[in-house]
């Protein structure tokens, strides 16, 4: 909601261009954004290298809670995208929503490239993974807001017809229970289970 706003997306997609053109040529990016305002929207939908490669969760702000700002999804458009919904968030002051994407592995349509057959739902063919691109409540509560949003959140994530899920986003860790929110929701940190050690400035997001 600064000023500008077209201008420091594009910036942003610039760098996101070069680091994912600087990935293996067999990697597929899935790209979350938070706190996107309703014209950075058209900023994407108006970039060269996102129409050519990417599939978008949002053309317009028509799903987001606030009319300020709300989350999107690019998704690289060689992965096979089976499902996209929205959960809102119930407790919070911010508009805050967990955005959800399902693209499915192991489907091969014979001529060595992965397809999605016709009809197909959820887990009966193939490995479904689930993509949660979530802003978690910004300030501190009493009581808190942040384990009740992380708990849905996962609530999805952990559902039988998912093989394996991601979340990722601006988790605004700012008080000690956030130190336990993956770990009290059955979820690991991918920082942390690479080598990442807490409270360090590299694991900050």
């Amino acid at each position: 909601m600064l000023p500008h706003p077209s201008s420091r997306l594009k910036a942003t997609l610039a760098e996101l261009q070069t680091r994912i053109a600087a990935l293996p040529a067999n990697a597929a990016a899935v790209i979350v954004l938070q706190e996107c305002v309703p014209q950075g929207l058209d900023t994407i939908g108006s970039t060269a290298w996102v129409r050519a490669g990417f599939l978008r969760t949002d053309v317009n702000s028509r799903n987001w809670a606030s009319r300020s700002y709300g989350t999107t999804t690019l998704v690289d458009r060689r992965l096979s995208v089976v499902g996209c919904f929205r959960i809102h968030y119930a407790l919070t002051d911010m508009d805050r929503d967990a955005l959800f994407v399902d693209v499915v592995f192991g489907l091969n349509s014979g001529d060595g490239k992965e397809s999605v057959p016709e009809g197909y739902s959820a887990g009966s063919r193939g490995k479904t993974i689930r993509f949660c691109n979530t802003h978690l409540e910004s300030l501190a509560h009493e009581p808190a807001f942040r384990p009740s949003q992380t708990a849905l959140a996962a609530k999805f994530m952990h559902e039988d017809s998912v093989h394996g899920a991601l979340l990722a986003g601006n988790l605004n860790a700012i008080q000690p229970f956030d130190c336990t929110l993956h770990s009290d929701n059955g979820l690991r940190d991918a920082y942390l289970e690479l080598g990442g050690q807490g409270d360090s400035e590299e694991g900050y997001t």
